[in-house]
């Protein structure tokens, strides 16, 4: 075979791929033997054990005969003991000849260091750094080199070594502690373990007074719902949970109503203050959390007859409604029906407060933002207030690019309008549409919010268009009926800032829907101008509604509703209560739960007679 020809180098990697490979190739074959090496078996009977037991092996070698099983297990625990005290000194052993190993090396790098100490001429601190720096090894052959170097040297040359001699720095004094500086900051074993001790002493004592909490008696007025109200009172103790209270409850009303005879806890439901509460959730942790309901606390179990009728509105209340047992199967064959139609389950995430409820820390950093975006727009002391701004916010979820625009575009339709002289301007044509369209801002409700009563049933609407310019007149009478509600919700909020409260009052609306008919919802003008107040509250005057009550509803409002439905917000529409002209027990008893009858009228459930418009 010709030999390789060519240039030197190519040649020296050539034979250096050559050995690469031949060392691969021995790698291979010593892998390929040691496999082969484990995998080998001596004996047939080999290929069939799985594992090794010593244990059972001395057993099998030292019990001869048959033994009795006392006698093997002592004979087995011996050998176990036996077995687990030759490991524990076998690893005993590997553990001190390790230990020595690490001595031994240790002792070995300590002379070698004092021996490359006694040739060095650096000082001890320098050699101390040159121990403790990550490159000891480098150094020292410097210092060796070093060493060497000055040996070759002239020895007459006594006047350079001097000069070397008083170059070398002499040793720094190390800086010591200040015991004046403050170091609480820094970990310290003995304070955290201090710490940690009173932590847990006080956890302790939290615990011990929490169970004694729970351990106090406390009576829960309530009352068996079939329809009509069996009010009861049973004494319990605050840890009890829901389910728990049931059980009793079931088993003192079981002699007294026969369908109760055959039910279990489980199928029954205790309601309270519109809430349906889960039976995991103890009385106790609705008084810790001072839950509230749609309609009180859910932490006070005492009731009065006739809560909150002679008291004052602005102020929190503490009194509450009995809670309602009932069955489950009831609830869902009269879901539909006054009262269950209010109740839904309760979510401690929801606030079902009776007021608009203030801003929390990440919406008052909105309310500040949203303040600054408009701060070239926004002039007017009422513009400029928390409660203003935080009804854009939460209009629009939260979303500040779709607030400011929404309230940019609010802003630009009032300047074209001349909104803010809307009620200065009142002329005959608003006194004629009055007796057309009358609506009645009547008083203030149980919570403190504004009271309107609306007979939209019996706006016809086609009516304004007999009128020269009537639709625009309308448009404008419309906008006057939003800005006197608005004006009395200012009042309101006036009066609660100077006792120092939330701005919260918002509009409790009733309008009754009696009295309209087919030929008005087919006349698409009137159906387009009756909408447009539904948009222009959300357009304009969002987040006022508290709540409102449609009632009267005649049997083609689930039509008009398909429209209105498309207009409003979801959140508007959840406020919303629908009552057909049927239903008239039902809601005057739940316009009654809002409103005093002294502030609303006869055909509403009220007392009141006369209509005042506010001026």
């Amino acid at each position: 075979m010709a030999q390789y020809k060519g240039a030197a180098s190519e040649g020296s990697r050539a034979m250096q791929l050559q050995k690469r490979r031949e060392k691969e190739h021995k790698e291979a074959e010593f892998r390929k033997n040691k496999l082969k090496e484990e995998l080998r078996v001596d004996k047939m009977e080999n290929k069939f054990a799985v594992h090794y037991d010593a244990v059972e092996a001395q057993l099998k070698h030292s019990t001869i005969g048959l033994v009795t099983l006392d006698e093997m297990r002592a004979k087995q625990d011996d050998v176990i003991k036996e077995r687990e005290k030759k490991i524990a000194q076998k690893k005993a052993e590997k553990e001190q000849k390790r230990k020595e190993e690490i001595e031994a090396k240790n002792a070995q790098k300590q002379l070698q260091k004092q021996q490359i100490r006694a040739l060095s001429f650096l000082t001890e601190e320098d050699c101390d750094d040159d121990d403790k720096g990550s490159g000891g090894g480098q150094s020292d052959g410097k210092e060796v080199e070093e060493m060497e170097d000055h040996q070759d040297d002239d020895e007459d040359d006594v006047t350079d070594e001097d000069e070397l001699e008083e170059e070398i720095p002499t040793k720094k004094k190390k800086m010591g502690k200040n015991p004046d500086v403050d170091t609480s900051f820094l970990p310290d074993k003995d304070r955290e373990a201090e710490e940690n001790q009173l932590r847990e002493q006080l956890r302790l004592e939290w615990v011990t007074q929490q169970e004694s909490l729970k351990s106090e008696e406390m009576s829960i007025t309530y009352s068996y719902w079939d329809g009509s109200g069996h009010r009861r009172v049973m004494k319990v103790t605050k840890g009890t949970s829901i389910y728990q209270f049931l059980q009793k409850c079931l088993e003192s009303l079981r002699n007294e109503f026969g369908e109760l005879r055959t039910v279990m806890a489980d199928q029954l439901m205790f309601v309270k203050e519109d809430l349906i509460l889960p039976h995991h959730y103890s009385f106790y942790d609705l008084i810790v959390t001072k839950a509230r309901g749609k309609s009180g606390p859910l932490f006070a179990f005492h009731a009065l007859d006739d809560i909150r009728v002679t008291q004052d509105a602005s102020k929190e209340k503490e009194d509450s409604h009995a809670g309602k047992v009932l069955l489950r199967t009831w609830f869902e064959r009269n879901k539909h029906i006054f009262p269950a139609s209010r109740w839904e389950p309760y979510d401690p995430n929801k606030s079902y407060g009776k007021r608009m409820a203030a801003p929390s820390k990440e919406e008052v950093h909105q309310i500040m933002e949203l303040r600054e975006r408009l701060k070239d727009v926004l002039t007017t002391p009422d513009s400029q207030s928390e409660s203003f701004f935080l009804r854009w916010i939460r209009a629009r979820d939260h979303n500040l690019d779709r607030a400011e625009d929404l309230l940019r575009n609010h802003l630009i339709w009032r300047e074209e309008h001349d909104v803010d002289n809307v009620l200065d301007t009142e002329s005959h044509d608003s006194v004629s549409f009055f007796k057309l369209f009358p609506y009645w801002v009547s008083g203030t409700s149980k919570d403190g919010h504004v009271v309107i009563e609306v007979p939209l049933g019996s706006w016809d609407i086609r009516k304004a268009f007999l009128v020269d310019d009537g639709e625009k007149k309308f448009g404008l009478y419309t906008t006057q009926l939003f800005e006197k509600v608005m004006a009395r919700i200012r009042e309101l909020n006036e009066e609660k800032a100077s006792r120092g409260e939330w701005p919260s009052a918002q509009v409790f609306g009733v309008v009754n829907w009696e009295g309209y008919s087919y030929s008005q919802l087919l006349n698409w003008k009137a159906l387009q101008n009756l909408l447009t107040i539904a948009s222009k509250y959300e357009a304009h005057y969002p987040e006022i509604l508290f709540k409102g009550f449609f009632v009267n509803c005649p049997s083609i409002f689930p039509l008009l509703m398909g429209f209105i439905k498309q207009i409003l917000a979801p959140k508007t529409l959840g406020k919303l209560e629908i009552f057909s002209g049927s239903k008239n027990n039902e809601w005057e008893s739940a316009v009654r739960e809002h409103v005093d009858p002294e502030q609303i009228g006869v055909q509403y459930g009220g007392l009141r007679t006369d209509r005042v418009i506010n001026k």
